[in-house]
């Protein structure tokens, strides 16, 4: 009996142990400093990163548009247009492409990240040229709706986008 309580206390105590120093070595802290990625990437290329990210812009869009679905669903369309117009004027054809995207968004409306997924129905495109071209439009891009603190936004894209001004 005590020596099968020896074990149970060992296994606990190496247990909380490993725990610590998991802990410890990728400690979650909102107010950390941003992960080391680049502007755009496939989701699954920097799992914890971007899980830090995640925890970093803990905040919504739909928060920041004081949770009205119709204002949120327009600032994502009016960024959505705007991501349509720029692949236009760098002759980067977005048609076919039907995408799982969540982007985050700093305080000024610029873009930290876009981490994008192809969806089932997606046309085949190189992700690499994907990945280019959603550097150089987050590099250019400012949000037009005035944020009042930094947010991310989850959500499905699918170009063209039928919906206009």
């Amino acid at each position: 009996m005590n020596r099968t309580l020896l074990y149970i206390f060992a296994f606990t105590l190496l247990s909380l142990t490993q725990a610590a120093h998991a802990q410890a070595a990728y400690p979650v802290n909102k107010y950390q400093e941003q992960p080391n990625l680049p502007k755009a990437f496939l989701l699954g290329e920097y799992e914890r990163p971007y899980e830090d990210l995640i925890n970093i812009y803990e905040k919504s869009m739909l928060n920041l548009c004081d949770n009205n679905i119709v204002k949120a669903h327009e600032v994502w369309n009016i960024f959505l247009l705007e991501m349509e117009e720029y692949s236009k004027q760098v002759n980067f054809d977005l048609n076919g492409l039907k995408l799982y995207l969540n982007v985050f968004f700093n305080a000024d409306g610029t873009i930290q990240n876009i981490v994008y997924f192809p969806k089932p129905n997606c046309k085949n495109i190189v992700f690499e040229h994907l990945t280019t071209f959603l550097i150089a439009f987050s590099k250019n891009y400012k949000l037009k709706y005035p944020l009042t603190d930094r947010c991310s936004h989850q959500s499905n894209a699918s170009f063209p986008n039928f919906i206009r001004r």
